[in-house]
Protein backbone atom coordinates (compact mmCIF):
# COMPACT_ATOMS: atom_id res chain seq x y z
CA UNK A 1 0.00 0.00 0.00
CA UNK A 2 1.38 3.45 -0.54
CA UNK A 3 3.03 4.81 1.83
CA UNK A 4 2.37 8.90 1.40
CA UNK A 5 4.90 11.15 2.07
CA UNK A 6 4.82 14.42 0.50
CA UNK A 7 7.61 17.12 -0.40
CA UNK A 8 5.51 19.95 -2.12
CA UNK A 9 6.33 23.89 -2.68
CA UNK A 10 3.71 26.36 -0.86
CA UNK A 11 1.41 27.21 -4.01
CA UNK A 12 1.55 23.29 -5.26
CA UNK A 13 0.19 22.43 -1.81
CA UNK A 14 -2.26 25.23 -1.79
CA UNK A 15 -3.25 24.24 -5.28
CA UNK A 16 -3.41 20.23 -3.59
CA UNK A 17 -5.55 21.23 -1.11
CA UNK A 18 -8.06 23.81 -2.47
CA UNK A 19 -11.62 22.59 -2.01
CA UNK A 20 -12.75 24.74 -5.02
CA UNK A 21 -15.03 22.58 -7.68
CA UNK A 22 -12.78 24.31 -10.10
CA UNK A 23 -8.96 25.55 -9.74
CA UNK A 24 -6.67 25.81 -12.43
CA UNK A 25 -3.05 26.16 -12.26
CA UNK A 26 -1.11 28.14 -14.61
CA UNK A 27 2.54 28.46 -14.17
CA UNK A 28 5.82 28.62 -16.00
CA UNK A 29 8.13 25.43 -16.91
CA UNK A 30 9.24 23.22 -14.45
CA UNK A 31 7.20 25.05 -11.95
CA UNK A 32 5.70 21.56 -10.88
CA UNK A 33 2.16 21.92 -11.90
CA UNK A 34 1.76 18.68 -13.65
CA UNK A 35 3.19 17.22 -10.61
CA UNK A 36 0.68 18.80 -7.68
CA UNK A 37 -1.93 17.38 -10.16
CA UNK A 38 -0.32 13.93 -10.38
CA UNK A 39 -0.58 14.12 -6.35
CA UNK A 40 -4.10 15.49 -5.92
CA UNK A 41 -5.32 12.99 -8.53
CA UNK A 42 -3.53 9.48 -6.53
CA UNK A 43 -5.08 11.25 -2.80
CA UNK A 44 -8.74 11.65 -4.08
CA UNK A 45 -8.03 8.02 -5.68
CA UNK A 46 -6.87 6.89 -2.08
CA UNK A 47 -9.51 8.19 -0.06
CA UNK A 48 -12.33 7.50 -3.06
CA UNK A 49 -11.32 4.54 -4.86
CA UNK A 50 -14.44 3.73 -6.52
CA UNK A 51 -15.30 7.09 -7.46
CA UNK A 52 -14.57 8.05 -11.90
CA UNK A 53 -11.40 9.84 -11.90
CA UNK A 54 -10.16 10.99 -15.07
CA UNK A 55 -6.80 12.33 -16.68
CA UNK A 56 -7.18 14.86 -19.91
CA UNK A 57 -4.93 16.18 -22.25
CA UNK A 58 -4.33 17.58 -25.73
CA UNK A 59 -3.19 14.36 -27.75
CA UNK A 60 -2.46 11.12 -26.84
CA UNK A 61 0.99 12.00 -27.81
CA UNK A 62 1.00 14.50 -25.01
CA UNK A 63 -0.95 12.10 -23.20
CA UNK A 64 1.77 9.53 -23.25
CA UNK A 65 4.83 11.36 -23.50
CA UNK A 66 4.59 14.20 -21.21
CA UNK A 67 0.92 14.04 -18.94
CA UNK A 68 1.01 10.01 -18.17
CA UNK A 69 5.08 9.87 -17.81
CA UNK A 70 4.56 12.89 -15.03
CA UNK A 71 1.25 10.48 -13.62
CA UNK A 72 3.61 7.23 -13.29
CA UNK A 73 6.33 9.25 -12.04
CA UNK A 74 3.82 10.47 -9.01
CA UNK A 75 3.26 6.86 -8.48
CA UNK A 76 6.38 5.32 -8.02
CA UNK A 77 7.34 8.10 -6.04
CA UNK A 78 4.35 7.88 -3.51
CA UNK A 79 4.05 3.75 -3.54
CA UNK A 80 1.29 3.36 -5.75
CA UNK A 81 1.55 0.29 -7.86
CA UNK A 82 -0.07 0.53 -11.60
CA UNK A 83 -1.23 -1.39 -14.80
CA UNK A 84 -0.72 0.57 -17.76
CA UNK A 85 -3.65 0.60 -20.55
CA UNK A 86 -3.51 4.04 -21.99
CA UNK A 87 -4.58 2.73 -25.51
CA UNK A 88 -7.65 1.40 -23.81
CA UNK A 89 -8.21 4.56 -22.17
CA UNK A 90 -7.44 2.94 -18.85
CA UNK A 91 -4.88 3.21 -15.84
CA UNK A 92 -5.53 0.59 -13.13
CA UNK A 93 -4.04 0.88 -9.65
CA UNK A 94 -4.54 -2.76 -8.25
CA UNK A 95 -3.49 -2.10 -4.80
CA UNK A 96 -6.47 0.30 -3.44
CA UNK A 97 -8.56 -0.82 -6.25
CA UNK A 98 -9.41 1.65 -8.21
CA UNK A 99 -9.30 2.78 -11.86
CA UNK A 100 -8.16 6.19 -13.65
CA UNK A 101 -9.85 6.47 -17.13
CA UNK A 102 -7.20 8.78 -19.30
CA UNK A 103 -8.80 10.54 -22.51
CA UNK A 104 -8.00 13.53 -25.13
CA UNK A 105 -9.92 16.37 -26.25
CA UNK A 106 -9.34 15.36 -29.88
CA UNK A 107 -13.48 14.81 -30.08
CA UNK A 108 -14.88 16.29 -27.60
CA UNK A 109 -18.50 15.08 -28.23
CA UNK A 110 -17.30 11.76 -26.87
CA UNK A 111 -17.45 13.52 -23.67
CA UNK A 112 -21.18 13.28 -23.56
CA UNK A 113 -21.10 10.21 -22.66
CA UNK A 114 -19.32 10.48 -19.29
CA UNK A 115 -20.13 10.73 -15.88
CA UNK A 116 -17.50 12.70 -14.01
CA UNK A 117 -16.19 12.60 -10.23
CA UNK A 118 -13.00 13.91 -10.56
CA UNK A 119 -10.66 15.11 -13.43
CA UNK A 120 -7.47 16.60 -14.29
CA UNK A 121 -7.72 18.63 -17.51
CA UNK A 122 -3.76 19.23 -18.45
CA UNK A 123 -2.37 21.41 -21.08
CA UNK A 124 -5.23 23.38 -20.75
CA UNK A 125 -4.27 26.37 -22.60
CA UNK A 126 -4.31 23.91 -25.84
CA UNK A 127 -8.10 23.40 -25.31
CA UNK A 128 -10.96 24.56 -27.04
CA UNK A 129 -13.02 26.68 -24.83
CA UNK A 130 -15.86 24.23 -26.60
CA UNK A 131 -14.06 21.07 -25.42
CA UNK A 132 -14.21 22.23 -22.03
CA UNK A 133 -17.42 23.52 -21.99
CA UNK A 134 -18.78 19.65 -22.77
CA UNK A 135 -15.97 18.19 -20.64
CA UNK A 136 -17.85 20.12 -17.14
CA UNK A 137 -21.07 19.43 -18.12
CA UNK A 138 -20.34 16.01 -17.45
CA UNK A 139 -18.94 16.97 -14.60
CA UNK A 140 -22.41 15.39 -12.68
CA UNK A 141 -21.07 12.40 -10.57
CA UNK A 142 -22.97 9.17 -10.76
CA UNK A 143 -25.63 7.45 -8.43
CA UNK A 144 -23.28 4.68 -7.12
CA UNK A 145 -20.31 7.07 -6.47
CA UNK A 146 -23.32 8.93 -4.21
CA UNK A 147 -23.89 5.61 -2.69
CA UNK A 148 -20.39 4.68 -1.82
CA UNK A 149 -18.56 7.87 -0.89
CA UNK A 150 -21.32 10.65 0.13
CA UNK A 151 -18.21 12.68 1.08
CA UNK A 152 -16.61 12.92 -2.04
CA UNK A 153 -17.10 16.88 -3.75
CA UNK A 154 -17.15 16.91 -7.81
CA UNK A 155 -13.99 18.72 -8.35
CA UNK A 156 -11.92 19.71 -11.57
CA UNK A 157 -8.51 20.32 -12.17
CA UNK A 158 -6.42 22.44 -14.55
CA UNK A 159 -2.68 22.60 -15.17
CA UNK A 160 -1.42 25.20 -18.00
CA UNK A 161 0.90 27.06 -19.45
CA UNK A 162 0.58 30.71 -19.36
CA UNK A 163 -1.59 31.29 -22.93
CA UNK A 164 -0.07 34.02 -25.41
CA UNK A 165 -2.76 36.18 -25.91
CA UNK A 166 -5.55 37.44 -22.76
CA UNK A 167 -8.35 36.77 -24.91
CA UNK A 168 -8.29 32.88 -24.29
CA UNK A 169 -10.80 31.40 -22.79
CA UNK A 170 -8.22 30.20 -19.81
CA UNK A 171 -7.36 34.08 -18.85
CA UNK A 172 -11.34 34.90 -18.26
CA UNK A 173 -12.29 32.30 -16.71
CA UNK A 174 -9.48 32.62 -13.96
CA UNK A 175 -9.59 36.63 -13.87
CA UNK A 176 -13.49 37.73 -14.47
CA UNK A 177 -15.73 37.66 -11.59
CA UNK A 178 -18.94 36.08 -12.46
CA UNK A 179 -21.97 37.76 -11.49
CA UNK A 180 -23.57 35.49 -9.19
CA UNK A 181 -20.31 34.60 -7.11
CA UNK A 182 -18.24 38.12 -7.69
CA UNK A 183 -15.26 35.43 -8.38
CA UNK A 184 -14.05 33.96 -11.35
CA UNK A 185 -15.51 30.78 -12.31
CA UNK A 186 -11.97 29.04 -11.55
CA UNK A 187 -9.96 29.47 -8.86
CA UNK A 188 -6.02 30.20 -10.15
CA UNK A 189 -2.67 29.59 -8.97
CA UNK A 190 0.12 30.67 -10.37
CA UNK A 191 4.16 30.30 -9.92
CA UNK A 192 6.94 30.99 -12.15
CA UNK A 193 9.99 28.55 -12.73
CA UNK A 194 11.98 30.47 -10.73
CA UNK A 195 9.71 29.69 -7.40
CA UNK A 196 11.10 25.87 -8.09
CA UNK A 197 14.32 26.24 -6.21
CA UNK A 198 14.60 22.35 -6.65
CA UNK A 199 15.08 23.15 -10.29
CA UNK A 200 18.79 22.92 -11.62
CA UNK A 201 20.36 26.34 -12.15
CA UNK A 202 21.99 25.61 -15.31
CA UNK A 203 18.14 24.42 -16.52
CA UNK A 204 16.78 27.71 -15.68
CA UNK A 205 19.59 29.72 -17.42
CA UNK A 206 19.34 27.76 -20.44
CA UNK A 207 15.73 28.65 -20.68
CA UNK A 208 16.84 32.48 -20.01
CA UNK A 209 19.24 32.30 -23.60
CA UNK A 210 16.30 30.47 -25.25
CA UNK A 211 13.27 32.64 -24.54
CA UNK A 212 13.12 36.33 -26.10
CA UNK A 213 12.58 38.82 -23.13
CA UNK A 214 8.49 38.87 -23.70
CA UNK A 215 7.81 35.40 -23.80
CA UNK A 216 9.88 34.62 -20.53
CA UNK A 217 7.50 36.98 -18.78
CA UNK A 218 4.70 34.53 -20.15
CA UNK A 219 6.62 30.97 -20.36
CA UNK A 220 8.77 31.32 -17.44
CA UNK A 221 7.29 33.91 -15.57
CA UNK A 222 3.68 32.52 -15.51
CA UNK A 223 2.48 35.74 -16.55
CA UNK A 224 -0.26 36.24 -18.13
CA UNK A 225 0.09 38.57 -21.46
CA UNK A 226 -0.71 39.13 -25.30
CA UNK A 227 2.17 38.06 -27.51
CA UNK A 228 0.10 36.60 -30.19
CA UNK A 229 -1.30 40.28 -31.53
CA UNK A 230 0.44 42.89 -33.46
CA UNK A 231 3.81 42.09 -34.65
CA UNK A 232 5.41 39.00 -35.18
CA UNK A 233 8.96 39.20 -34.93
CA UNK A 234 8.36 41.55 -31.87
CA UNK A 235 12.37 41.47 -31.10
CA UNK A 236 13.47 43.05 -34.28
CA UNK A 237 15.03 46.10 -33.87
CA UNK A 238 16.91 47.78 -36.81
CA UNK A 239 19.09 49.75 -34.45
CA UNK A 240 20.41 46.67 -32.85
CA UNK A 241 20.06 43.93 -35.74
CA UNK A 242 20.67 45.97 -38.75
CA UNK A 243 24.60 47.04 -39.45
CA UNK A 244 26.85 48.56 -41.59
CA UNK A 245 30.72 46.64 -41.81
CA UNK A 246 31.51 50.08 -39.85
CA UNK A 247 28.82 49.58 -36.91
CA UNK A 248 29.52 45.52 -36.58
CA UNK A 249 33.83 46.85 -36.17
CA UNK A 250 32.63 49.72 -33.58
CA UNK A 251 30.74 46.40 -31.42
CA UNK A 252 34.04 44.59 -31.17
CA UNK A 253 31.88 42.43 -34.09
CA UNK A 254 33.72 39.90 -36.54
CA UNK A 255 33.74 41.52 -39.68
CA UNK A 256 30.61 41.65 -41.23
CA UNK A 257 31.78 39.67 -44.15
CA UNK A 258 31.79 36.01 -45.37
CA UNK A 259 34.67 33.88 -43.81
CA UNK A 260 35.76 31.59 -46.42
CA UNK A 261 36.36 28.50 -43.72
CA UNK A 262 32.91 28.80 -42.13
CA UNK A 263 29.55 26.86 -43.73
CA UNK A 264 27.27 28.97 -45.89
CA UNK A 265 23.76 28.58 -44.48
CA UNK A 266 21.30 28.72 -47.52
CA UNK A 267 17.23 29.03 -46.59
CA UNK A 268 14.40 29.08 -48.72
CA UNK A 269 10.88 29.98 -48.81
CA UNK A 270 9.94 28.41 -52.04
CA UNK A 271 6.75 30.77 -53.30
CA UNK A 272 6.06 31.76 -56.40
CA UNK A 273 5.90 35.39 -55.69
CA UNK A 274 8.51 36.58 -54.79
CA UNK A 275 10.70 33.21 -54.12
CA UNK A 276 12.87 34.20 -51.36
CA UNK A 277 16.03 33.15 -49.24
CA UNK A 278 18.54 34.48 -47.12
CA UNK A 279 22.51 33.40 -47.12
CA UNK A 280 24.40 33.63 -43.79
CA UNK A 281 26.85 32.12 -41.67
CA UNK A 282 26.79 31.21 -37.80
CA UNK A 283 29.23 32.68 -36.17
CA UNK A 284 31.03 31.47 -32.62
CA UNK A 285 32.12 34.70 -30.94
CA UNK A 286 32.64 36.05 -27.55
CA UNK A 287 31.22 39.59 -27.38
CA UNK A 288 29.56 40.66 -24.52
CA UNK A 289 25.78 41.72 -25.14
CA UNK A 290 25.85 38.65 -28.04
CA UNK A 291 24.91 35.23 -27.56
CA UNK A 292 27.37 32.44 -28.29
CA UNK A 293 26.28 31.57 -31.34
CA UNK A 294 25.23 34.47 -33.83
CA UNK A 295 23.39 34.52 -37.12
CA UNK A 296 25.78 36.86 -39.59
CA UNK A 297 22.41 37.14 -42.51
CA UNK A 298 25.16 38.97 -45.85
CA UNK A 299 22.86 38.93 -48.31
CA UNK A 300 19.07 37.90 -49.71
CA UNK A 301 17.76 36.69 -52.68
CA UNK A 302 14.49 38.05 -53.58
CA UNK A 303 13.37 36.98 -57.51
CA UNK A 304 9.92 37.70 -59.20
CA UNK A 305 7.16 35.06 -60.88
CA UNK A 306 10.28 32.85 -60.16
CA UNK A 307 11.12 29.38 -60.94
CA UNK A 308 13.68 27.00 -59.17
CA UNK A 309 16.16 27.40 -62.03
CA UNK A 310 16.27 31.66 -61.91
CA UNK A 311 16.68 30.96 -58.05
CA UNK A 312 19.39 28.99 -58.43
CA UNK A 313 20.96 31.34 -61.56
CA UNK A 314 20.73 34.04 -58.86
CA UNK A 315 22.16 31.86 -56.21
CA UNK A 316 25.27 31.45 -58.70
CA UNK A 317 26.00 35.10 -59.08
CA UNK A 318 27.12 35.63 -55.40
CA UNK A 319 29.63 35.79 -53.22
CA UNK A 320 27.96 33.36 -50.88
CA UNK A 321 28.02 30.60 -53.96
CA UNK A 322 32.01 31.11 -54.41
CA UNK A 323 33.03 30.80 -50.74
CA UNK A 324 30.41 27.51 -50.84
CA UNK A 325 31.25 25.75 -53.94
CA UNK A 326 35.44 26.55 -52.77
CA UNK A 327 35.17 24.80 -49.35
CA UNK A 328 32.42 22.28 -49.82
CA UNK A 329 30.24 23.13 -46.79
CA UNK A 330 27.32 24.59 -48.38
CA UNK A 331 24.09 24.19 -45.76
CA UNK A 332 20.18 24.50 -47.20
CA UNK A 333 17.29 25.16 -45.11
CA UNK A 334 13.68 25.31 -46.03
CA UNK A 335 10.18 24.28 -45.14
CA UNK A 336 8.84 20.58 -45.58
CA UNK A 337 6.19 21.52 -48.43
CA UNK A 338 9.46 22.43 -50.66
CA UNK A 339 10.81 18.89 -49.89
CA UNK A 340 8.09 16.71 -50.51
CA UNK A 341 5.74 18.59 -52.74
CA UNK A 342 5.86 17.92 -55.67
CA UNK A 343 6.51 20.28 -58.90
CA UNK A 344 3.85 19.25 -61.82
CA UNK A 345 5.79 20.54 -64.45
CA UNK A 346 9.14 18.91 -63.22
CA UNK A 347 7.43 15.48 -61.49
CA UNK A 348 10.32 16.13 -58.89
CA UNK A 349 10.01 18.52 -55.31
CA UNK A 350 11.77 21.86 -55.36
CA UNK A 351 14.51 20.92 -53.13
CA UNK A 352 15.17 17.98 -55.37
CA UNK A 353 15.91 20.17 -57.95
CA UNK A 354 18.02 22.92 -56.29
CA UNK A 355 20.00 19.58 -55.24
CA UNK A 356 20.09 18.37 -58.69
CA UNK A 357 21.57 21.87 -60.34
CA UNK A 358 24.24 22.76 -57.26
CA UNK A 359 25.74 19.04 -57.63
CA UNK A 360 26.37 19.57 -61.44
CA UNK A 361 27.59 22.58 -60.55
CA UNK A 362 29.89 20.83 -58.08
CA UNK A 363 28.90 22.06 -54.97
CA UNK A 364 28.93 19.72 -51.84
CA UNK A 365 26.68 20.12 -48.63
CA UNK A 366 23.47 18.82 -47.03
CA UNK A 367 20.21 19.73 -46.58
CA UNK A 368 18.51 19.72 -43.45
CA UNK A 369 14.54 20.21 -43.58
CA UNK A 370 12.47 19.24 -41.03
CA UNK A 371 10.03 16.66 -41.50
CA UNK A 372 6.85 18.30 -40.55
CA UNK A 373 7.03 22.18 -40.25
CA UNK A 374 6.90 23.07 -37.03
CA UNK A 375 4.00 25.12 -35.63
CA UNK A 376 3.89 29.04 -36.54
CA UNK A 377 4.12 29.61 -32.22
CA UNK A 378 6.76 27.17 -32.08
CA UNK A 379 8.66 28.78 -35.20
CA UNK A 380 7.72 32.57 -34.24
CA UNK A 381 9.31 31.64 -30.13
CA UNK A 382 12.21 30.69 -32.04
CA UNK A 383 13.23 33.37 -34.19
CA UNK A 384 12.19 36.12 -31.38
CA UNK A 385 14.06 34.42 -29.00
CA UNK A 386 17.15 33.94 -31.47
CA UNK A 387 17.02 38.17 -32.35
CA UNK A 388 17.65 38.74 -28.27
CA UNK A 389 17.29 36.32 -25.60
CA UNK A 390 15.61 36.72 -21.79
CA UNK A 391 19.81 37.81 -21.14
CA UNK A 392 19.62 40.78 -23.83
CA UNK A 393 21.65 39.26 -25.55
CA UNK A 394 21.61 39.26 -29.41
CA UNK A 395 21.89 36.26 -31.23
CA UNK A 396 21.55 37.91 -35.23
CA UNK A 397 23.41 40.44 -36.87
CA UNK A 398 21.70 41.66 -40.63
CA UNK A 399 24.02 43.77 -42.91
CA UNK A 400 22.21 46.76 -44.58
CA UNK A 401 22.18 45.38 -47.71
CA UNK A 402 19.75 43.04 -46.62
CA UNK A 403 16.65 45.85 -46.96
CA UNK A 404 13.30 42.95 -47.73
CA UNK A 405 14.50 40.87 -44.93
CA UNK A 406 14.63 43.88 -42.80
CA UNK A 407 11.17 45.00 -43.85
CA UNK A 408 9.70 41.71 -43.13
CA UNK A 409 11.35 41.45 -40.00
CA UNK A 410 9.85 44.88 -38.89
CA UNK A 411 6.50 44.80 -40.91
CA UNK A 412 5.08 41.41 -40.44
CA UNK A 413 2.33 41.45 -38.33
CA UNK A 414 -0.57 38.84 -36.78
CA UNK A 415 -3.83 38.31 -38.88
CA UNK A 416 -6.71 39.84 -35.87
CA UNK A 417 -8.12 37.00 -33.84
CA UNK A 418 -5.66 34.47 -35.47
CA UNK A 419 -1.60 33.37 -35.45
CA UNK A 420 -1.22 33.74 -39.07
CA UNK A 421 0.65 36.13 -40.44
CA UNK A 422 -1.04 39.31 -42.35
CA UNK A 423 0.26 39.06 -45.63
CA UNK A 424 0.08 42.62 -47.90
CA UNK A 425 1.62 44.26 -51.00
CA UNK A 426 4.90 46.30 -51.17
CA UNK A 427 5.61 48.79 -53.64
CA UNK A 428 6.47 46.44 -56.22
CA UNK A 429 3.46 44.32 -55.89
CA UNK A 430 5.14 41.86 -54.50
CA UNK A 431 4.03 40.36 -50.42
CA UNK A 432 5.73 40.25 -47.29
CA UNK A 433 6.32 37.79 -45.08
CA UNK A 434 8.28 35.45 -47.26
CA UNK A 435 12.02 36.47 -46.37
CA UNK A 436 11.04 36.37 -42.67
CA UNK A 437 9.98 32.71 -43.32
CA UNK A 438 13.28 31.84 -45.07
CA UNK A 439 14.96 33.26 -42.32
CA UNK A 440 13.22 31.47 -39.55
CA UNK A 441 13.42 28.06 -41.03
CA UNK A 442 16.88 27.93 -40.58
CA UNK A 443 16.67 29.59 -36.67
CA UNK A 444 14.30 26.80 -36.00
CA UNK A 445 16.04 24.10 -37.42
CA UNK A 446 19.41 24.78 -35.61
CA UNK A 447 17.75 26.69 -32.24
CA UNK A 448 14.41 25.57 -31.42
CA UNK A 449 12.61 26.39 -28.18
CA UNK A 450 10.91 23.00 -28.25
CA UNK A 451 11.71 20.08 -29.22
CA UNK A 452 12.43 20.04 -33.31
CA UNK A 453 10.90 17.27 -35.71
CA UNK A 454 13.88 14.91 -36.64
CA UNK A 455 16.24 16.37 -38.92
CA UNK A 456 16.87 15.10 -42.52
CA UNK A 457 20.35 14.95 -43.64
CA UNK A 458 20.45 14.50 -47.45
CA UNK A 459 23.59 14.81 -50.26
CA UNK A 460 23.40 17.39 -52.16
CA UNK A 461 24.43 14.61 -54.92
CA UNK A 462 21.34 12.90 -54.53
Amino acid sequence: MPNITLDLLPVQYDFITCEDQYAAFVAGLGAGKSRAASEWLLLGALRWPEARHFIFSSTFSQLKSGTMQTFFEACRRLGFRYVDRIRDKVVYLPDIGCKIEVWTSDDPELFRSLEIDRAWVDEAHLWSLHAYNVLIGRLRGSDHTRHVHPDLKLQLRLTANPPHTTDHWLVERTTTPSERTGRPPITLFQASTFDNYMLPASYVDGLKEQYDPELARIELGGEYGDIGKGRVWRMFSRQKHLLSPAQALERKLPPLEWDPYLPVGWSLDMNVDPMCSVLFQWRHIDVPGYQRVVMFVLDEIRVRHSVVDKVVDEFLTREAAVIARKNHQLLMYGDSTGQTQTNRQTGNSDFFAVRRRLAEAGFVGETRIPQANPALRDRFAAGNGKLENAKGQIGVVIHERCKYLAKDLNQTFYKPGTNQQLVVSVEDGATTTHLGDAWSYAVYQEWPIRDAPTQSVISLVR
